[in-house]
């Protein structure tokens, strides 16, 4: 699923979502986060716009998009620009440089397990295939949050 820029998984995720059986599946499951993270592009975020944090990249979501990715806004994500931070999020699985004192230390693993079952989501084909990928992909976050502090110094 890294193979796949930013802009991939979001369409990919989209499409997901507009499909009967996901929508059915999501109705059994109103923990389950489908708002997508501007910086990794994984459904992570309860909303849009509202401050979330991303427990897979760590982006803090304040609002920046696309057109104003480049610019370094401050704020909750430091001296990130969203640009920036994609680039780190796809070497490092995470939108710091590992040298940043900001730079929380997740599990590598516990990420990679988390994107795969992201893609077996993707890959669901029914109700029941989309339930059991939603609920492994909770449980994977709720082992990140446990790892991560809130908000990131």
């Amino acid at each position: 699923m890294l193979e796949l820029n930013v802009w991939s998984r979001r369409s990919a995720f989209e499409a997901l979502w507009a499909k009967p059986f996901i929508l059915e599946a999501l109705k059994d499951l109103p923990e389950f986060d489908t708002a997508i993270c501007p910086c990794c592009g994984f459904p992570t975020l309860a909303e849009r716009n509202a401050f979330g944090w991303c427990l897979l990249c760590l982006w803090e979501d304040d609002g920046q998009d696309d057109p104003d990715a480049d610019e370094i806004t401050g704020g909750p994500n430091h001296q990130y620009s969203l640009s920036h931070a994609r680039a780190n999020f796809s070497k490092y699985l995470s939108m710091y440089s590992p040298d940043d004192q900001h730079c929380k230390k997740l599990s590598t693993a516990t990420k990679t397990e988390l994107i795969a079952e992201y893609t077996s989501l993707l890959g669901a084909n029914n109700k029941v295939e989309a339930v059991a990928a939603c609920l492994r992909i909770n449980k994977l976050l709720k082992k990140l949050g446990q790892q991560a502090t809130y908000p990131p110094d």
